[in-house]
């Protein structure tokens, strides 16, 4: 079967020109329409949509997240990219390198225990492509396959249509994007991939400890999502819990003390979304050569 590649993104908060922790993660989308039906214009249920990959990134540049974003690039070769760009996160930094022409590559990635930082041991330099959002027009050579998680992008105008109009604050995103989260994972539109507990000892005892790490990362995951929740009160006329709501109408949520996985993975899911609402609108075609073999 062939699958697209998307990219999810979650860089935390910023200081001077540092991006720091956060988290990615790589979903995968496998088309299972027949060859003949791959005329008409695809739909999400057309689609198998799940995770393959996690990792956590503790004490980068923004400049090291953005070559460590195009060498996840050249071996995946992402049909499109969540980045968070909200107010105080540090993807707005990690976007202007993107763009950069000269990229250092990491090769090597080890995690220092004592600092408490991922330690780039070898890289490479390269001569790449810029990746840029969809809707930015320069250079002429541009990767134009970058949504920045905010309100106002384009791919999120697309996908959330009306609703965007209404949307008053940040506080709106956040709650649709919640939403259409939980919504996709309570009908089976997502794959999570399987924790270590669920799996028979003898499937991963010869895996790399790359790949057992991304099947405990799975674990965290999991976690992650089922600590998002609405926050209610208990209303004392009805006896019934109500939901908390903001001064624009939007559900607060309570999170727990690490939700970059959970985001990325909701950004990597929503960059499949907007990839897919931009193909039924003729804006982009389906590309055949970004089609990869894979295997769940």
């Amino acid at each position: 079967m062939k699958g697209l590649f998307f990219l999810g993104v979650d860089p935390q908060q910023s200081s001077a020109q540092r991006a720091d922790d956060g988290a990615v993660t790589i979903g995968v989308a496998v088309d299972q329409r027949e060859k003949q039906d791959r005329e008409l214009a695809p739909r999400e249920a057309d689609f198998r949509f799940g995770y393959v990959y996690h990792r956590f990134i503790k004490g980068f540049t923004s400049v090291q997240w953005a070559g460590f974003i195009h060498g996840l690039h050249q071996g995946f070769g992402f049909t499109n990219i969540g980045l968070d760009a909200g107010a105080g996160g540090g993807g707005i930094n990690v976007m202007r390198h993107l763009a950069d022409r000269n990229q250092t590559i990491p090769t090597d990635i080890f995690f220092d225990g004592k600092a408490r930082v991922d330690v780039v041991r070898n890289s490479v330099a390269r001569e790449v492509r810029p990746i840029t959002p969809w809707d930015v027009p320069e250079p002429v050579d541009r990767q134009p396959i970058l949504s920045l998680m905010k309100r106002g992008d384009v791919g999120i105008e697309q996908v959330f249509n009306e609703r965007h109009a209404k949307w008053v604050g940040d506080d709106n995103f956040v709650d649709a994007l919640q939403q259409e989260m939980n919504l996709a994972l309570q009908t089976g539109r997502i794959g999570l991939l399987p924790t270590m507990a669920e799996l028979d000892p003898h499937v991963y005892k010869d895996w790399t400890a790359e790949r057992l790490q991304i099947l405990a990362l799975s674990d965290q995951l999991r976690k992650q999502l089922m600590g998002i929740a609405v926050k209610t009160v208990r209303d004392p006329s009805t006896g019934q819990d109500r939901e908390l709501r903001t001064a624009h109408g939007a559900r607060i949520y309570q999170f727990p003390a690490r939700k970059d996985l959970a985001y990325s993975a909701i950004y990597s899911y929503m960059a499949f979304r907007i990839w897919l609402r931009f193909v039924e609108q003729g804006y982009v075609p389906e590309s055949e050569d970004q089609v990869w073999s894979v295997t769940f």
